[in-house]
């Protein structure tokens, strides 16, 4: 125990190393009135190694590619499953687009370049060498020559098959004209052939791909932040003043879509024209109808800022790239965040002597981390998810999975045994402090009681549904089960009878954790609620905070409590005062909480989230 408590301390100190540490992703809830985060076990899901600064779609919708300060490129599938990663890419990445056939992906960037890169494979093909940083680039629609335009306001034709020069097309001003050149913002290529180019004062030229010559030149007296052009360049989507336009090539005629949006980050328009997307420097972003000129969706501000954005080809799929090192994925039709895998959500927390964490979820591996290292060692794997853990000090460590068996890994021996347990599903598990007493709950509607060390059945008790949520006081004398009704039954442990059923929720009850002394128990429910209630008098109070199920509960001493919530937040109550005293919220993160624990010591406070890492606290109930 004293190595665990050394652990735990070294954990929190030193905050400001620890900070720089921390993954980008996290700034946003790093620290609250009563918590301050001091580790991330895991790595996040959708991210790369530093700033995401360009992102695009296949022409087909199935694949996007990311680039990361980190010089990696990525491949991801459409609903976001990692594929390959390949690169390096040189200098900083400013746009990721692919061949109208999706077989190669061009990256161009302040390194002067054009790089094509080979999808299947992640081999580099091709180099182009503009001389000067790329900040925009286009496919002719037979995928054989790609435009680029750079700072240096020229617009270059290559053949993409031997990397010959075709033309060179210049937008430097004539030095006795005075004044700045205008910056290019985008470029396009219509179905004509012709090559359009976007400026920062507001016009769009036209320049013949064989010449390099401006045929023609059109003028708008707005200046431009940020622009975008649809596939075959018939619309102009740019944001001018603050204010959302759309230009119609093939009229000349500018149409406001929304008035003050405020500056731009980056704009993204769908390859049919017909939606838009806006990213502010706040962070939100919103999708737009320009047909209708009228809002589809809006996603609250991101904590960190928007380096750049993609529209599905059909517009239906938003993504953001976000300098927090991760990218976001949009359902734009259902109007919130595209899930993550659900197979990386983390059910269970348990910690375990010698300053190490057990932790389980939907992926069905067992695995146990050490807080100094923080690095896991997988303990074995059921045939399904994991949704409870259980541990006796430093020794055992006992988990519930969906394939109905409990498992007992035996830490010193390096062993486990297996237990059929509740068919259906092993959805709960809880020991007493000593390591004498082990309960299960299940789909079969039982409780049942087990031998921790020969890991043999002692009883049964029955419930009226499923059992999602068990637990043992510290002296193993009391348990309390909660079930699907909503039913919650204080029972003995020794005989397995009931003791008194206790007021119950509306809904499913998925957590339970009674206070350090024995004499209160606080449950957790789907009803977004959860309930102290004395085990003496039988009294209970209602503790509203949560505005969605209430997943998981853990206490600490006999005062305080947490609760995780499918509203994405953490709180922490003040049991005697019987209200919420702090909040903790993961939405900025695109993450919610699942599961909650708390050391022995009462002074670190683990979360498990549904991507997959665990955030280690450090809870300083004085600061309240």
């Amino acid at each position: 125990m004293r190595r665990a408590l050394l652990v735990l301390v070294a954990l929190c100190t030193g905050a400001a190393a620890h900070a720089a540490e921390l993954p980008p992703v996290t700034v946003s809830f790093r620290q609250t009135a009563t918590l301050r985060l001091e580790a991330v076990l895991g790595d996040y899901p959708w991210r790369h190694g530093a700033e995401v600064t360009t992102v695009g779609f296949a022409p087909d919708g199935k694949h996007f590619a990311t680039v990361g300060g980190d010089r990696k490129i990525k491949l991801w599938e459409a609903k976001g499953a990692e594929l390959r990663t390949f690169g390096p890419a040189k200098g900083r990445t400013y746009n990721a687009l692919f061949s109208p056939d999706g077989q190669t992906l061009v990256t161009t960037s302040s390194a002067g370049t054009a790089v094509l890169w080979d999808v299947a494979t992640g081999a580099q093909s091709l180099v182009l060498a503009h001389g000067a940083p790329v900040v925009a680039a286009a496919f002719f629609p037979d995928g054989k020559r790609l435009v680029t335009a750079a700072r240096d306001r020229t617009v270059k034709v290559w053949d993409v098959g031997n990397g010959s020069l075709l033309s060179t097309g210049s937008f430097v001003a004539d030095p006795d004209a005075g004044g700045p050149t205008p910056a290019l913002l985008a470029v396009a290529v219509d179905r004509r052939g012709a090559v359009l180019v976007a400026r920062a004062d507001g016009s769009v030229a036209i320049v013949d791909a064989a010449s390099g010559a401006v045929d023609e030149t059109f003028q708008r007296p707005l200046d431009t932040e940020a622009a975008a052009f649809s596939a075959g360049g018939t619309r102009l989507l740019a944001e001018a003043g603050g204010d959302l336009h759309v230009l119609e090539l093939p009229s000349r005629s500018d149409r406001l879509i929304a008035p003050a949006v405020g500056p731009a980050a980056a704009l993204a328009i769908s390859s049919d024209g017909r939606r838009g997307l806006f990213a502010g420097r706040d962070g939100r972003i919103t999708v737009f109808d320009l047909d209708a000129a009228a809002t589809l969706f809006t996603a609250p501000a991101s904590a960190a800022e928007i380096v750049d954005v993609a529209l599905s080809p059909d517009g239906a799929i938003a993504l953001s790239a976000s300098r927090d090192y991760s990218f976001r994925l949009w359902d734009v039709y259902a109007g919130r965040p595209v899930p993550h895998a659900a197979g990386r959500a983390i059910h269970a927390l348990a910690f375990v002597g010698n300053g190490r964490i057990a932790s389980g979820g939907a992926d069905g591996e067992v695995r146990l981390w050490d807080l100094r290292a923080r690095s896991a060692d997988v303990l074995g794997k059921h045939a399904g998810a994991v949704y409870a853990l259980a541990a006796f000090g430093a020794e055992t460590v006992v988990s519930a999975g969906d394939d109905g068996t409990l498992r007992f890994f035996d830490l010193a021996a390096g062993s486990a045994q297996v237990v059929k347990a509740h068919p259906g599903g092993a959805l709960a598990v809880a020991a007493s402090q000593d390591g004498k007493r082990l309960v299960s709950g299940g789909a079969d509607e039982k409780v049942r009681a087990w031998d921790p060390k020969k890991h043999r059945r002692l009883g049964v008790l029955d419930m009226s549904a499923p059992v999602a949520a068990v637990a043992l006081s510290a002296d193993g004398k009391r348990g309390v089960a909660g079930d699907d009704h909503g039913v919650v039954r204080l029972f003995s442990p020794a005989s397995m009878q009931v003791v008194e059923r206790l007021r119950g929720h509306d809904g499913l009850v998925l957590g339970a954790a009674f206070t350090a002394d024995g004499k209160a128990v606080v449950t957790g429910s789907e009803d977004d609620t959860l309930r102290r209630s004395d085990v003496k008098t039988r009294s209970s109070l209602q503790l509203v905070g949560h505005h969605a199920a209430v997943t998981g509960v853990a206490t600490t001493g006999d005062r305080y409590a947490f609760s995780a919530g499918k509203d994405g937040t953490v709180v922490v109550w003040d049991l005697a005062a019987g209200q919420a005293i702090d909040r903790l919220d993961l939405g900025a993160s695109d993450d919610q909480p699942v599961a909650v624990a708390v050391a022995p010591d009462g002074k670190t406070l683990a979360v498990g989230t549904a991507r997959g890492v665990i955030l280690l606290y450090w809870f300083r109930p004085e600061q309240h």
